[in-house]
């Protein structure tokens, strides 16, 4: 799992983590480690990017879960776009609590009003 940041992230800007290969049992907690790192750091919007992500596992969902929640307990707000496999959330109901967009720019803009 390659994770690349937006190099001219600011506390006013919605941080941009570009994810990519497969997020699954390996990659979650490099994952969350990151994500829980940058809250603490603290970024209060993030959009995970994740057009070059090939596969998300049910272990995948559950971090991404986890780390939307957290986001709302610092009045923070994540949002996912680019995803592939859309239909993981829209049957599991989770585009209630993660937003998906689908680009970068539609996920700024939803993070912006």
């Amino acid at each position: 799992m390659s994770m690349l940041r937006n190099e001219a992230w600011s506390l006013s800007d919605p941080e941009i983590v570009r994810l990519s290969g497969r997020i699954d049992s390996m990659t979650s907690p490099e994952i969350e480690e990151d994500v829980l790192l940058a809250i603490g750091s603290g970024a209060r919007d993030m959009i995970l990017d994740c057009e070059a992500v090939t596969y998300i596992t049910g272990t995948g969902v559950q971090t991404l879960l986890k780390l939307a929640k957290r986001m709302q307990e610092v009045r923070g707000k994540l949002v996912v776009c680019n995803l592939h496999q859309r239909e993981i959330f829209d049957y599991c109901g989770l585009d209630s609590v993660i937003p998906v967009y689908e680009s970068v720019d539609e996920a700024r803009v939803s993070l912006a009003a």
